[in-house]
Parts: C-alpha cells; structure tokens; sequence
C-alpha cells in the first residue's frame, strides 16, 4: 500500500531538493552549472518527474475506482434503510416490540439475527451425505429472507414453527450445493445446534463478507429468539430523524439496555474503512507529489532555456521565428514526456496489479486511465514549458548576446 507513496516521494523530492539547491548569489549571476553533465542530470530529473506524475494519477485514479466499486457492489440484499440496535432482554416479546413499532407508518418491518452482513462468523463442518462438508451458518429470525430480500431458488421459506426445538430449518446457499457436487438435498436432515434441521430450500448465493473474499458455502438457520444478538428494522427513509426519534422511545419504553443504534449501508461501507482511507491519503499524496513534479518541471526547463539563451538569440538574429524557437526548447522535454510515459505505464500497471490481488471482486485495469494520465501532463506540461519558451522566444536578443 505504501509503495506508490515511496515511489512519490522518491522521485519528487529529489528533484525539488536539487532545484533548491543553487546558492542565491550563483542563481543571481547567471552561472547555473551549465556543463553537459549537469544537463544530462536535469534531464534525467525531468523524465523521473514525468514517470512520477503519470504513475501517481494512475494509481490513485483506480484506488478511487475500485473504492466507489466497492461501495456501490450489490451484496444481494437490501442495506439502504435499514438500521439495527444490539438485542437485549425485551421485557415483552420480539414480535410485539416489533408490531408496536409498526404502528409508526415510517417503519415497514423487523427481523433480528446472530450476526450482521459482513461479520458472520460461525462455521459448521459435517458429514453430510457420505460427504465431508463445510459452510458458515448464519442463525437468523424466520423473515430474515424477506426482509432482505434473499431469493430462493428452490425450495420453501422459513416459517414461524421453524423456530421449534425438533422443528429448526436450514436453508443453504447455491454455492454450498455447487461445491460439494450435491444434487436432491431438500427435505433432508443436516446436524447442528445440538440437533436435525431440516433443510428447507436452496437460496441465491449473497455476498455475506467483505468484497476481499469470494461467495462460500453458507447457510441461514432458524433458531430460538433468545439466541439473537442484532435487532434489525426497516424504515422508509422519509423523516428520518423523527422515525429515529420514535425507535429510540419505544426501545427505552421495554428494554434496560442502552439504545445505540446503528445504519446498515454505513456499518457495511465502513468494511472498507481502510481502502476508504487508503484513497483519501494517496489522492492527498498524489495531488502534493504531481504539484512538486510540475515545480520541478517548470524549475527544469528555466535551466534549460538559460542553457540555450545564446542559441536562441543567434536564431532570431537569424530569423527564426517564435513558433520554430517554442518548437525548439519544447521538443527535448516532449521526448522525455514520452520516455516517461512508455516507463511510467508497466510501472503503474504492476502497482495496481498487486493491489487489486487483494479483492476476489474488483474492476478491470481500465486502458483509458493510462491513456488519460498521459494526456493529463502532457496539457499540463505543454501550458508550463510554452509559456517559458515563449517568454524565451521574446526575449531581446541583443541582451542575451551581451550577456553571454
């Protein structure tokens, strides 16, 4: 994560130190280490910053598009709306806590599980069918599936009486049938909580964790009310605060605990905290590195042009024009621009490439970013080093003569 940082740095800094590093007295009178060595270095610092400021937009361009990816990724479920409170000990029960929140017409509906999406974290292994086999287990209320809208593929849905002991269900994923090669599993039994579950259908597979790991065999499973740990509630989203307002009274009204209630969408995002402020801190990097790189292109070119002061005069004292002389001091820098580019694309790529390793769903390595980047310094390069070579271009002949 820190590599494009490193690489920023390193070829930013550098370059700003050595523009930097001219005694006052020498940049005044005009001796500028003009030897060829010294000219070669300055080159060579100008195409480290071009490598740095494409591969630094580059980079921070997909951390921002793999970011905004994730965030908008469809888990399978609902999550906007829907806010949840921890479970404690009701002093009525969780149907009619439910149904006399209902009486607001902001509210739409209630569920309550072990776990919340992207923290489900008890996995079963069995044999099953003269199988060994393995998946996550998610304990939740018999209209968790409507409520998040969980689509069956076959099968039934839980119903109130599977919450029965000796009557529990279990419905598993796609992805659990698929991977162990099982074909008719409905209406069979499958051991957990200390007893059978019926299997009572097959569900879509859904995104359960984060966009870092891929869809494993998983499974919803009925159980007692006192085993749940998360209140979930389902708003309209209109009037939100006062809706907030009215949960928060009737929670206080029936439970001791403290109210503390969080949105799902938010609680799901903040999975990619990190990423999130992964992209804040390289775009951060990015936009201060490519303004030193820029700097020192600028600082870069003023060498170069002083370089050449006694050419340019000659040239316009031999009619040149101003066109062929801009023409002149910019070819030299739009070489390197492309030097840069051909280096800075592989670079990039890699970067990207590895950090992208790291999500089993991420987007594609977009060919138009690169293109893009490019494009992107080449119109900044082209407005910095045109405007010094045109005042170059004006200056007095005669004046850079004599001051040679």
């Amino acid at each position: 994560k820190s590599l494009p940082i490193i690489v920023g740095l390193i070829f930013g800094i550098y370059p700003a130190r050595y523009v930097t590093s001219f005694q006052p007295a020498v940049a005044l009178s005009g001796s500028f280490s003009m030897s060829g060595k010294n000219m070669k270095l300055r080159n060579v610092l100008i195409t480290l910053q071009f490598i740095s400021a494409i591969t630094l937009i580059i980079v921070s361009t997909f951390i921002r598009i793999q970011n905004n990816y994730m965030q908008n990724y469809s888990w399978g479920i609902q999550k906007e709306n829907i806010v949840y409170v921890p479970y404690g000990q009701l002093k009525i029960s969780m149907k009619t806590f439910g149904e006399e929140l209902k009486r607001n017409p902001r509210i739409l509906d209630f569920t309550a599980s072990q776990f919340i999406p992207g923290d489900v974290g008890m996995m079963w292994g069995r044999d099953f069918e003269g199988k060994q086999v393995s998946a996550v287990i998610w304990p939740v209320h018999p209209n968790f599936l409507r409520f998040f809208g969980v689509k069956l593929l076959n099968g039934r849905n839980f119903t109130e009486t599977d919450t029965i002991r000796g009557k529990q269900a279990i419905i598993f994923n796609q992805k659990f049938q698929n991977n162990f090669h099982l074909k008719e599993i409905i209406g069979k039994e499958f051991s957990g909580f200390d007893n059978k579950l019926t299997i009572a259908g097959v569900a879509k597979n859904i995104n359960f964790s984060s966009l870092k790991d891929t869809i494993q065999p998983m499974a919803f499973a009925t159980i007692e009310e006192n085993w749940m740990h998360w209140y979930f509630i389902k708003i309209t989203g209109r009037n939100t605060p006062e809706t907030i307002k009215y949960i928060k009274k009737t929670w206080e009204k029936y439970s001791d605990e403290d109210f503390n209630l969080k949105f799902l969408n938010q609680s799901m995002n903040d999975l990619y905290k990190n990423e999130s402020n992964l992209a804040k801190l390289i775009s951060i990097f990015g936009l201060v590195i490519i303004v030193i790189a820029i700097m020192g292109v600028y600082g870069l070119v003023v060498f170069n042009a002083r370089y050449k002061s006694k050419e340019i005069a000659l040239r316009k004292v031999n009619g040149a024009s101003v066109k062929e002389i801009m023409l002149m001091l910019n070819r030299s820098v739009l070489i390197q621009l492309a030097i840069a580019f051909v280096v800075a694309v592989p670079l990039a790529y890699y970067i990207v490439h590895r950090w992208l390793e790291q999500f089993a769903y991420k987007v594609p390595i977009y060919w138009w970013v690169f293109l893009l980047a490019g494009l992107l310094v080449l119109a900044i390069t082209v407005i910095t080093v045109s405007w010094q070579s045109y005042k170059a271009a004006n200056a007095n002949p005669v004046d850079s003569i004599k001051n040679e």
